[in-house]
């Protein structure tokens, strides 16, 4: 619901997934990032209001998730230019993200197979909400 709000009001939205995957797996779906900015690319008010932050601590999948970005048709119409990290999830990024105050955002959080989701990255996550 505060999503649909922001979009009424024309102020940016976030997504922000902190274990996103290859991109493309090896059967030859897609990651929920591609399918995110697909569907991003395909309505003019979210290509210009989402803002998108894709992590995978795997070097490999952040190199490949980058691939297939750049490889989307209309990539280029998004105003916002996905951001690719590469770093492990954890305290750091909890005690980073304390200090912004971040559009309303979607949070993909499915750790698994990884370690490092804390109830501190959590509460900073969420921190806000219904203000």
């Amino acid at each position: 619901m505060i999503i649909l709000r922001a979009k009424k009001k024309r102020t940016n939205i976030a997504y922000i997934d902190l274990f996103s995957g290859p991109g493309i797996y090896k059967d030859g779906s897609q990651s929920t990032p591609l399918l995110i900015l697909k569907r991003a690319i395909a309505d003019p008010d979210m290509r210009e209001m989402l803002v998108t932050i894709f992590n995978d601590v795997d070097l490999g999948h952040t190199q490949s998730l980058q691939q297939a970005i750049k490889s989307l048709p209309d990539i280029d119409s998004l105003r916002h230019k996905p951001i690719i990290l590469n770093r492990e999830v954890g305290e750091d990024i909890a005690k980073e993200w304390e200090k912004f105050q971040l559009y309303p955002t979607l949070y993909f959080v499915d750790p698994w197979g990884y370690k490092g989701l804390s109830l501190s990255l959590l509460g900073t996550l969420i921190k806000g909400w219904g203000l």
